[in-house]
């Protein structure tokens, strides 16, 4: 739900952050992620947020189960692909509809918002863009589901194609104080069992970025990767127009990768207004990749209480210092039900080996993609620009609850009383309600305020939301505990 008090509704848009200190090394990178991140969608079912890196796998398999996904359209590395067009998926036997999702993100990190149907025989899963995705950049997909007897999806579950339409460039300014340019390169893994990752598992990806500052007016980036004969040419991103981004997904052999994007002087030029700025970031030889990600009681993981609190480990990063950054992140259907910080006094440093999830992030009898991602990064700035190189690993993952699954809360009848915000709820006898708040509603849901709990003491319950301050805000409503 949303509410709105007095003035306009604020819709949750992420901003990039990063703080230099007066030595000159980066202090905080981003305010939700490690990359410039645009956010899609932030509606009254989702508490959208940033998908990390590891949704980059490209068909990477699930072993050990049925039913498969048959075709998709568009197929597989397709280009030219309208913005507004309907990705369809055809699986191999009737699916579970309930626990059975599809989610997209422009990457490297921007969630996309789609409306999903299904066929009447639950084998054919339709999305339809909503908005129509962004023209002229790449579309990442990633399926997780499940057949009615409860059998998970196998085979190849992820995939990406390029869309048409649109023009990159044309007089586009941003809002940062300072220009900031980036390289990044990725490693991707899956973790499907206990047993560690391994590198036959895996994908690559190069992205080069540039956020615009406020007064520089840019009609064409480039950058000359070191050894190329000739630059390459970044894509403005229709979402975040201040935004531009070279982006390499298609690595699977690590060797022809670092061949292909090797350490050296990455050259940025971008002609603008009021003057053309060359830039240089540098990929250090001696910033060595991080290790695989491990998660080393991946089964508990698997057969998690809702009710109860989670510690998840994993093997440490080796070399890890408290200048590298880990970030977790735990999706259900798109939307982010808990991820730390990848900035502020709370990050996980790079020494850390585990994280305590709260009990009540989790809902019963459920399917969740999570991804562990290692970062390590170097960054210089001056008066004009910033540079940031990074290295990350990354391993996605499954994590699955236990437990019987309680019914959603229905609501309706909003109204503003003099006491608050009011609505009348159907749910079952003696079931805690949780009402959580925030001002912006990109938040992960572990982090919204809790600001009521209640047990309906039969079917249905009227609930009073106190005012909060502010002039406009987010309201949800879940089951407890």
């Amino acid at each position: 739900m949303r509410f709105i008090r007095g003035g306009a509704a604020q819709r949750g848009l992420v901003s990039r952050k990063i703080e230099f200190t007066s030595s000159g090394v980066i202090k905080h990178m981003s305010e939700r992620n490690l990359m410039k991140t645009n956010l899609h969608r932030c509606n009254e079912n989702s508490a959208a947020s940033v998908l990390s890196a590891l949704l980059f796998l490209l068909a990477l398999p699930l072993a050990n189960a049925q039913p498969t996904i048959l075709s998709t359209v568009p197929a597989n590395f397709a280009t030219g692909v309208s913005p507004s067009a309907a990705v369809v998926f055809t699986f191999s036997e009737s699916m579970d509809t309930a626990n059975t999702s599809a989610q997209f993100i422009s990457p490297p990190s921007s969630i996309l918002n789609t409306t999903p149907a299904w066929s009447a025989n639950n084998t054919i899963l339709t999305c339809t863009p909503n908005p129509p995705f962004p023209a002229n950049t790449s579309v990442v997909w990633s399926v997780t589901g499940q057949n009615p007897g409860g059998m998970s999806l196998s085979g190849s579950t992820g995939g990406f194609f390029m869309t048409g339409g649109g023009s990159g460039g044309g007089g586009i300014s941003g809002t940062n104080a300072i220009t900031i340019l980036t390289v990044d390169k990725l490693y991707f893994y899956q973790q499907t069992n206990s047993s560690p990752p391994v590198a036959t598992n895996a994908n690559h990806e190069f992205t080069a970025g540039v956020d615009l500052s406020s007064n520089l007016v840019v009609t064409v980036v480039t950058v000359t990767i070191p050894g190329a004969s000739s630059p390459t040419t970044l894509n403005q991103n229709a979402s975040g127009p201040q935004n531009f981004s070279f982006i390499d997904f298609n690595n699977p052999d690590q060797t022809t990768f670092e061949q292909k994007y090797p350490e050296g002087n990455y050259v940025f030029n971008l002609t603008a207004k009021p003057a053309n700025l060359q830039a240089t970031v540098t990929l250090p030889t001696t910033m060595a990749q991080p290790n695989l990600p491990f998660i080393t009681n991946y089964d508990a993981a698997q057969k998690i209480n809702a009710g109860q609190p989670l510690t998840l480990s994993w093997g440490a990063l080796q070399n890890g210092t408290s200048s590298d950054i880990i970030v977790l992140t735990i999706n259900a259907s798109g939307a982010t039900v808990f991820e730390t910080p990848s900035a502020g006094s709370n990050v996980l440093k790079g020494t850390v080996t585990s994280v305590t999830i709260p009990a009540g992030t989790f809902t019963a009898a459920s399917t969740y993609s999570a991804s562990l991602v290692f970062f390590r990064f170097v960054g210089v700035t001056n008066a004009t620009y910033a540079t940031v190189a990074i290295r990350a690993s990354g391993t996605l993952f499954s994590m699955n609850t236990v437990g019987a699954i309680s019914t959603p809360p229905g609501v309706s009848n909003p109204v503003w009383t003099s006491g608050g915000f009011a609505f009348d709820v159907t749910t079952s006898p003696n079931q805690v309600l949780n009402v959580l708040f925030s001002t912006n509603c990109a938040m992960p849901i572990a982090q919204w305020q809790k600001i009521l709990t209640t047990n309906s003491p039969g079917t249905s319950v009227h609930i009073v939301v106190p005012k909060q301050p502010g002039t406009s805000g987010f309201v949800r409503l879940k089951n407890g505990p």
